[in-house]
C-alpha cells in the first residue's frame, strides 16, 4: 500500500536573516571595551549576554562575502540565522541586498552593510 503526502510549508523565509556575529558577552565593560575597534555594529541584548553583530544579509552569498571581507582585515566572525518580522526593513534590506550582489568594490559593500545596520538598529 503507498500513499502520496503533499509538503506543507510551515514558514516563509521573508524574515530570513543572516547575521554577522563578531561576539557575545555577558558584562556590558567588557563588550563596550570589545567594540572600540569597530566601526559599524549592532548590539542586541537577549538573555543577559550582549551579542555584538557587525553585518548582516538576507542572502547567505552576501553574508559569505562580508564574513571574507572582516577576515581580511582581521575581524572573525561567523553567520547566526535568524527571523526578523518587520516586513518595511526587510523590503529594505532586501533591495539593498540586490545592490551588494553585483558590487566588486569592498568599500562600497561595506558601506551599503552599514546602510543595512542602520535600519536594524
Amino acid at each position: 500500500m503507498f500513499s502520496t503526502y503533499e509538503i506543507e510549508k510551515v514558514m516563509t523565509s521573508d524574515g530570513n536573516i543572516y547575521y554577522l556575529q563578531y561576539a557575545s558577552f555577558t558584562k556590558k565593560d567588557v563588550m563596550e571595551e570589545s567594540i572600540k575597534k569597530l566601526d559599524n555594529y549592532l548590539i542586541k541584548e537577549s538573555d543577559n549576554k550582549y551579542y555584538i553583530y557587525v553585518g548582516a544579509s538576507t542572502i547567505l552569498e552576501n553574508a559569505d562575502l562580508l564574513k571574507k571581507i572582516y577576515e581580511e582585515n582581521g575581524i572573525y566572525t561567523y553567520i547566526k540565522n535568524d527571523y526578523f518580522d518587520n516586513s518595511d526593513i526587510m523590503n529594505k534590506i532586501k533591495k539593498i541586498d540586490k545592490e551588494i550582489i553585483n558590487e566588486e568594490d569592498d568599500n562600497i559593500i561595506m558601506e551599503k552593510n552599514k546602510e543595512i545596520l542602520k535600519l536594524l538598529k
